[in-house]
């Protein structure tokens, strides 16, 4: 929320389970941020201070400390914040930047600030360069994520458990972008050459991790992480210690048939730095009972990934109080540079003497292409501009998410011997989505404007495989806020921009018998829940945003 991708690894090889709870990893039909793998969880697990008192308990029932691989595990999460061009089905908040925000996210058209730079590039061209041609713009977003799931265990209903909505621990997470431009001279055919740096807008959750030391004490406590096989935290209560994700993103975009046509391309390098915690399962299903609590697996996955991409975008003036304009946003095939896992192996006597040899591993998944097309309408000499906008992600693409460990391995696990990791792909299933936005910005007064937008989306998660981390649905937004246009100080023309975002989605009911979800099992990869019986998703997710917005634009 934001981002940075949750890792698919060793841990989605792992299931288990304990009567009442809720997986927290996805088998081979899994989705999102995957679980990690059995493994010995390292002294260098950094955990936020509420939380370390668990894991000291928990470190008395798992002796072993060993790494192993789960680097699949946050990789999956990593379309929860990917770039700009992927905001959509759940993972990052459209829209993003103040000015855009307050007008709904209708800004294709109608872009002409530094705003363009991630909506449509061709609008650094038409943005107005004041005396020396030298722009800049200086935006930041809070985003509250919201997420109550209540889960459905085979018709037997789980307490509700609730995201933390500072995603940076006592501090919300702010959301900043910089932006700059230049005009080059009308000998060069009015170019203009921007850079931006941007982050989407998203929410990183963090769930309760219940209290699971013994089965004793999991029949006293019926709140025991009910989603802890499908996440328990994107961040650790600190920046370092959360994902992160940023796009670099150039642009060169310039004017042609008299200025009535911009054009606009940027190449992009979007940076990615994962971390996410899990808990996985060693249950065999042969030996153990679906989520048994002794089996559960503790996991911190990390990566990070180096992933170019470009967009392009085009601006035409038909008339004079009349612009159309179209974007696109090439796809981003993210494939990790580095990863590794570290984990605590299950304390059932199963794993009594075993230890995972290696903690590399490689992940692989594709970050949908974005269409976005605009028209806008201005009048009353420009004061008043109204844009009609649609948005479609094609998150279609992403069938599945590849884990692949590098030499990694379980040894002297029993009846076994030593098994080695193979490949594991995860089923996401995703669909393309569709956004229709309406914005209008009018200059109310020399010192004062008003915008206000709506915004409509479909989901990009079907029943089968939505989960707490990626808790989609059909959703709407409301927006609105106000603006200090053009004031003129120290040789500069200021614009200031505030605006809020409320997104809301109707609940969603999944019964147990249509999640697809399952946790993993490194040691049959192929296992499920017994006929009959669903998967970890099932339940009702009651999720809605707040969205704040705040910006400064400066012309010289």
């Amino acid at each position: 929320m934001p981002f940075l991708p949750s890792l698919p690894s060793l841990g989605s090889l792992l299931s288990w389970s304990s009567p009442g709870s809720t997986g927290l990893t996805r088998s081979p039909k899994a989705l999102s941020p995957e679980a990690p793998s059995p493994a010995g969880l390292s002294s260098a697990l950094p955990a936020p201070a509420r939380a370390a008192a668990r894991v000291g308990r928990l470190a008395a029932r798992l002796p072993r400390l060993s790494r192993g691989g789960a680097l699949a595990l946050g990789l999956l999460s990593l379309p929860l914040m990917a770039p700009a061009s992927v905001q959509a089905a759940g993972m990052f908040v459209t829209p993003h930047g103040a000015r855009p925000l307050g007008r709904g996210g209708a800004f294709v058209a109608g872009a002409d600030d530094l705003n363009a730079i991630y909506y449509n590039p061709a609008g650094v061209a038409a943005m107005d360069g004041g005396n020396t041609g030298w722009s800049g713009l200086l935006d930041a977003g809070l985003v509250l994520q919201h997420v109550a799931y209540t889960r459905d265990e085979n018709g037997l209903q789980r307490p509700t458990i609730m995201n933390d909505n500072n995603a940076l621990g006592a501090v919300p997470l702010a959301i900043p972008q910089f932006g700059f431009a230049k005009k080059l001279a009308r000998s060069w055919g009015s170019m203009s050459f921007g850079l931006g740096v941007w982050i989407p807008y998203t929410g990183l959750p963090r769930y309760p991790e219940g209290q699971y030391d013994t089965e004793e004490n999991l029949q006293k406590v019926p709140d025991v992480s009910p989603q802890r096989y499908q996440l328990l935290s994107l961040h650790d209560g600190g920046v370092t210690k959360s994902t992160l994700l940023a796009v670099i993103n150039p642009v060169a975009s310039f004017s042609v048939l008299g200025d009535k046509l911009q054009l606009g391309i940027g190449p992009q390098l979007m940076f990615v730095y994962f971390r996410s915690r899990i808990m996985l399962s060693g249950c065999t299903q042969v030996m153990c009972r679906p989520e048994q609590t002794d089996f559960d697996t503790l996991v911190l996955a990390q990566a990070v990934a180096l992933t170019p991409s470009f967009n392009l975008g085009a601006i035409y003036r038909v008339l004079p109080n009349l612009r159309l304009g179209a974007a696109f946003q090439f796809p981003f095939y993210v494939r990790s540079l580095t990863g590794a896992v570290d984990t605590r192996l299950p304390s059932n006597e199963l794993f009594n003497g075993s230890s995972v040899r290696g903690r590399d591993a490689s992940l692989s998944l594709n970050l949908p292409a974005t269409l976005r097309v605009g028209a806008e309408v201005r009048a009353l000499e420009n004061r008043v501009r109204i844009e009609l906008a649609y948005t479609a992600e094609f998150w279609s693409m992403q069938d599945s998410v590849t884990f692949t460990p590098q030499g990694i391995a379980i040894e002297n696990l029993k009846a076994i011997g030593t098994y080695q990791l193979g490949p594991v792909t995860i089923d996401r299933q995703m669909q393309t989505t569709h956004t229709f936005h309406l914005g209008v910005e009018a200059a109310l007064h020399k010192y004062l404007g008003l915008r206000l937008g709506g915004m409509y989306e479909t989901s990009g998660m079907p029943d089968a495989t939505l989960t707490v981390l990626t808790p989609d649905g059909n959703k709407g937004m409301i927006s609105g806020g106000l603006y200090l246009p053009k004031v003129h100080f120290a040789s500069t023309d200021w614009r200031f921009d505030l605006s809020y975002g409320r997104i809301i989605q109707p609940d969603r009911n999944i019964a147990a018998a249509d999640s697809k979800i399952y946790p993993g099992n490194p040691i049959r990869p192929d296992a499920s829940y017994p006929p009959g019986v669903g998967g970890i998703g099932g339940g009702r997710y009651e999720v809605s945003y707040d969205v704040f917005a705040v910006g400064f634009s400066a012309i010289r």
